[in-house]
């Protein structure tokens, strides 16, 4: 029997990595939807406009749903193919993660990580639960 380790091919930590985001991003598109709740958004929003300006990335932000279930995956798919996004970024808990993940999957398009809270193993996972 075969053991398999799909894992993400970059994993960066560190204090102050989400101001260089958009550094990270660009190289894997141009327009990014970024998965984000509503407060998470507000916590965080002034580390976000820092995170892509000046670099040649857009971000289209979306706010999450609460439930990663085949409606909102559809419904965020549907917003890439409106906005013309080619690349996923998830921020937040596992929920939010997972949900990038399926979105990125479905469209075959490359998906960021950025866990907000330090009990997820989402950046260490492949697999949308």
């Amino acid at each position: 029997m075969a053991n398999i380790l799909c894992s993400p091919s970059k994993y960066v930590q560190g204090a102050g990595e989400m101001k260089k985001l958009g550094e990270y991003a660009q190289k894997y598109g141009k327009k990014a939807l970024v998965l984000i709740t509503e407060s998470g958004y507000k916590r965080i929003e002034d580390v976000l406009k820092v995170g892509f300006e000046g670099y040649d990335i857009e971000p289209v932000y979306e706010y999450f749903n609460r439930e990663c279930s085949k409606t909102e995956i559809n419904r965020l798919i549907a917003v890439m193919n409106e906005k013309g996004c080619d690349v996923v970024i998830g921020i937040g808990g596992g929920k939010i993660l997972d949900t990038a993940k399926a979105v990125a999957y479905y469209k075959e398009v490359p998906v960021l990580i950025c866990p907000t809270i330090a009990s997820t193993d989402a950046p260490c996972s492949a697999l949308s639960v």
